[in-house]
């Protein structure tokens, strides 16, 4: 522009998100810069009040819009992004040319908005289909907004549909650039075909070629609203027509791995640019065969250079002042605005203070003391960021309720006793004024502490008599005999409730759990040499204690306890813990239940709401206030399934002889706790096993049920040259085999299948699977997991891993994210096939053999294909780590819905862990009472009954 144009000036604002590597962008940004008349911004279109101020300062008379969050795929993985950056941002540049009609605006849009029914070559004078993901939602949209504006209020807008743009500088997840880095490092390509073999045709347009076509759009006047326009070459060549051109200017063979393309995906993009030619005069000038030699002469050259420019961030700095102007101009209104309310206010108390004869403090002049590097927070009354010292000493000293201020511009009516500043950087500080802040009662001490001056706003808190300070807050000490401040207070609430809390109290028992404690409610405090370490006594004194819910081992009696997950460990003695009374919560919480369901005890301390009679149980996760259980998962109820056709929940399984055992203690288990057991469904997958042996199996111990069970068989090649395992079998167990790789192998064994619940073999099942089940098919997602904050992505994955992932996605996962348990799990096979994750786990899988990229073995998989695809079930259906973790308290155990043995002592193991939670599960040869032969039990003389059940009852006898 600035070359076309002498003597223009040009603004560029760009936000340098991680979508693709931000040194390009930087590097692409400084070359920019160093243009004459050009001024790069780091800033985002979607903060209108920053364009509002440069478009007041520069007046443009043209505007290209071609900030977006790009990518097709990304826009399935996170949708928001792209409202908020396509959506809200052109929202935001159109709000404000409202005002600036004569300012001629182009945009881009996509050739993505074509669908599949869109006729080839694609013309802008076609009607547009439905579009099929995120991002062509937000281009279509786009296109809308800009016409109704144009409607509405008279804006000139131009929308250019660009066609599969490539050239110097360009993102690296577009097929040239990817497949380029791909060659020279030697890695394979994968070749999207159709069923003849035939690879997508792409109507490739180089970057020149585009920019001519904005130019001439620049200098096009409008005739109508919603004008549109193709910028392609015109002519579609293949991908490997693409590749053939890369090896031929990269001097470099291409490795080629062929894939059958998504249905999502169009096989041929092909532009019809006959309107751009007779409306815009575009012709596009440069073939592919010269577009990418030039492109691949600037990778070398851009990949070769040893020392790049460095980028001169203080092209961004002009951005930042502009912010802070305008951020400055709002606080000095609302600070102006204040003054004068704080003004009339002290007029009117200081005039009722003097016809009440009421002591005001004097504040007098004030000194003020500098602390480098500590800061007070909160308590800020006024905040004016980027004014000198000299003046914000000068408004505290005016301002009377003002003790002290901070660097950072904020003035403040109330500092923390010193020990509780924070530290910040040396650059920064706090200047204290010589208030007597205890004298003023401008302190933060409890209501039952006593002020204590240290001089210069310096102070501490003492409890006051019969108190005991606990962090910041001062607590009742308990005394026999004497009922507390407090506990008169929750005596009159609970008469006022006609609740009879020593009846109540009396008649229920404590509940432990070791190690906890239940942040806030502290109530009173039991000290002295009578109570230290006798629980007894202390439950003694709680139950005597109006409204005292539980206490911890230190004597800290609670009047109300946060919900379990809410719960802090505080130490690892089994000894030390929370004591909590297993009281009605339902009727002390007074919290609302959703509709159709009402509050019920589910376990010891552990209340929660379920659904009424005729309404069944469905969960999903929430981020709104955890239900009384507290388990961060909403209650939903729906209708019971009486009057509709009842649905079967589908069982996914995967054994080889070594799991053999675990099988059956599976299947007992599910086929016992599930309410209704007709429902469930069995679909096994063995790994070289026989079909006929593992039906005698089940069928010995009466857990064959005809017409309920699916078998199939895993070819034992289906992981060859695809398995690497790091870890150690002693500690976590035969990873490599093929029954534990057999979980990803599921839709193509079961095709019919559209969803599926997966147990691994060393699981038992002690809750009813129906909620489960619920919670699996009303989920969008394509994994239903339990989430767990240990270990993390970054703990899982070798750092390289997040190379391949972003070059793979063109985004990448947190070190910090979060990761799930692959042994138990729901799954949409809908999803699953339609997201093709059958091709992207051996990819992983392939990576890994080349690249170690993990040590365990089929769980990182999992994490990898279902990132960002997954819903959260409650914590409680999946207790794992009994294989090798000892030491788990019983209480944990007795709570858990599902217990799973991973790692490598297996319950049915001679060392095997926590046999006494397994055993009752483990189903026995026709009852223990009698001999399996062929299939059929042949019970001892006098013994009758299907497998022997009533022979074993009457030895049992």
């Amino acid at each position: 522009l600035v070359r076309a144009w002498p003597g223009c000036s040009v603004v560029v604002l760009d936000n340098f998100n991680p979508y693709y590597d931000v040194r390009l962008k930087l590097d692409r940004a400084a070359r920019l810069a160093r243009e004459p008349g050009v001024k790069v911004y780091r800033a985002s279109v979607e903060d209108e009040a920053l364009l509002s101020s440069l478009f007041r300062e520069h007046n443009f008379t043209h505007v290209v819009h071609l900030a977006a969050q790009a990518g097709v795929y990304q826009s399935t993985v996170d949708p928001l992004a792209y409202i908020t950056a396509n959506v809200e941002g052109f929202l935001s540049l159109l709000s404000v040319l409202q005002n600036y009609k004569h300012t001629a605006l182009v945009y881009a849009s996509s050739s993505s908005i074509y669908g599949h029914g869109s006729p080839s070559p694609f013309s802008t004078l076609s009607p547009l289909h439905l579009p099929t993901n995120m991002y062509a939602a937000t281009k279509q949209f786009n296109e809308l907004l800009a016409s109704a504006y144009c409607s509405e209020h008279g804006l000139k807008a131009v929308g250019l549909r660009f066609f599969t743009v490539y050239g110097p500088w360009g993102r690296p997840d577009m097929a040239v650039y990817k497949f380029t880095e791909a060659m020279i490092a030697g890695k394979p390509l994968k070749i999207n075909v159709d069923s003849d073999s035939q690879s997508l045709r792409r109507d490739f347009t180089y970057i020149d070629d585009i920019v001519a076509g904005i130019m001439l759009t620049l200098d096009h006047t409008p005739c109508e609203c919603g004008e549109v326009y193709n910028l392609a070459y015109g002519k579609p060549r293949s991908v490997l027509e693409l590749v053939s051109l890369l090896e031929e200017h990269l001097g470099v063979e291409a490795i080629l791995n062929y894939s059958l393309f998504s249905p999502a995906e169009m096989p041929v993009t092909f532009a019809d640019i006959s309107l751009s030619r007779s409306i815009l005069n575009y012709e596009p000038q440069v073939p592919l065969s010269e577009g990418i030699k030039s492109f691949t002469d600037w990778y070398r050259r851009y990949k070769n250079v040893s020392s790049r420019d460095s980028v001169d961030f203080e092209i961004f700095t002009d951005i930042e002042e502009k912010r802070n102007a305008i951020f400055k101009q709002k606080t000095d209104s609302l600070n102006e605005a204040f003054r004068l309310r704080n003004s009339g206010l002290k007029e009117k108390y200081r005039k009722h203070a003097q016809e009440n004869g009421i002591a005001l403090p004097v504040l007098g002049d004030k000194k003020f003391t500098f602390h480098p590097g500590k800061d007070s927070e909160g308590a800020t009354i006024i905040r004016a960021p980027g004014y000198p010292v000299e003046l914000l000493q000068s408004w505290c000293e005016r301002t009377e309720q003002c003790v002290a201020f901070n660097t950072r511009g904020e003035l403040k009516n109330q500092l923390k006793p010193p020990h509780q500043w924070k530290n910040v950087s040396d650059e920064e500080g706090l200047y204290v004024s010589d208030v007597d802040v205890c004298a003023a009662d401008l302190h933060s001490c409890d209501r039952h502490a006593i002020c204590e001056s240290e001089g210069a706003s310096l102070y501490r808190c003492e409890c006051k008599q019969n108190y005991v300070m606990l962090g910041r807050q001062c607590v009742e000490k308990y005394a026999d005999g004497r009922v507390s401040e407090s506990e008169q207070l929750w005596m009159i609430s609970d008469k006022i409730d006609g609740l009879d809390w020593m009846t109540l109290s009396h008649d229920n028992k404590f509940v432990f759990f070791p190690g906890l404690d239940s942040p806030g409610g502290d109530y009173q405090v039991v000290t002295g040499s009578g109570v230290d370490g006798d629980f007894d006594k202390l439950m003694e004194v709680c139950r005597n204690t109006h409204h005292c819910l539980g206490f911890n081992t230190n004597g800290i009696l609670k009047h109300s306890l946060q919900p379990p997950d809410k719960w802090v460990q505080w130490t690892t003695s089994q000894l030390h813990g929370l004591f909590v009374l297993d009281v009605d919560y339902c009727s002390l919480r007074r919290e609302v239940c959703p509709d159709h369901s009402h509050c019920a005890r589910v376990a010891p301390g552990n209340y929660t709401c379920v659904c009424d009679a005729g309404w069944t149980t469905t969960t999903r996760t929430t981020k709104t206030k955890p239900t009384l259980s507290g388990s961060g998962v909403a209650l939903v109820c729906v209708p019971s399934k009486e009057e509709k056709e009842e649905e079967e929940i589908h069982i996914l399984l995967s054994v080889d002889a070594e799991d053999l055992i675990g099988l059956g203690a599976v299947v007992s288990s599910l086929l016992s706790h599930t309410a209704r057991a007709d429902l469930l469904r069995f679909h096994i997958a063995l790994a070289e096993l026989g079909e006929e042996e593992v039906k005698e199996y089940l069928m010995c111990r009466g857990l064959w049920r005809e017409g309920k069970v699916e078998l199939a068989t895993l070819e034992p090649d289906w992981l060859d040259g695809l398995v690497r395992v790091e870890a150690s079998q002693d500690t976590v167990g035969h990873l490599s085999s093929l029954a534990n790789f057999g979980r990803f192998h599921f839709p193509s064994l079961f095709p019919d299948l559209s969803h599926g619940l997966y147990f691994d073999a060393d699981v038992v099942v002690r809750g009813d699977v129906v909620q489960l089940w619920n919670a699996v098919v009303q989920s969008n997602s394509l994994l239903t997991v339990v989430e767990r904050d240990r270990p993390t992505y970054g703990e899982v994955f070798r750092p390289k891993t997040k190379l391949f992932f972003s070059e793979r996605y063109s985004f990448t996962f947190g070190d910090n994210d979060p990761t799930f348990n692959a042994g138990v799990f729901g799954v949409n096979f809908d999803l699953w096939r339609a997201l093709n994750i059958q091709e992207e786990l051996k990819y992983w899988m392939k990576q890994h053999v080349d690249h170690p990229l993990w040590a365990l073995g089929t769980q990182p998989l999992m994490l990898l294909v279902g990132y960002r695809k997954w819903e959260g079930l409650d914590p409680a259906w999946n207790v794992n780590g009994l294989g090798w973790e000892e030491g788990i308290h019983q209480s944990v155990l007795d709570k858990a819905l599902v217990l799973h043995w991973s790692g490598k002592r297996k319950p049915w193991e001679e060392e095997g862990l926590y046999k006494r939670e397994w055993l009752p599960h483990r189903p026995l040869v026709c009852s223990g009472a009698g001999t399996c032969v062929e299939g059929r039990c042949v019970c001892e003389d006098g013994s009758t009954g299907e497998h022997c059940e009533r022979a074993a009852a009457a030895s049992a006898n």
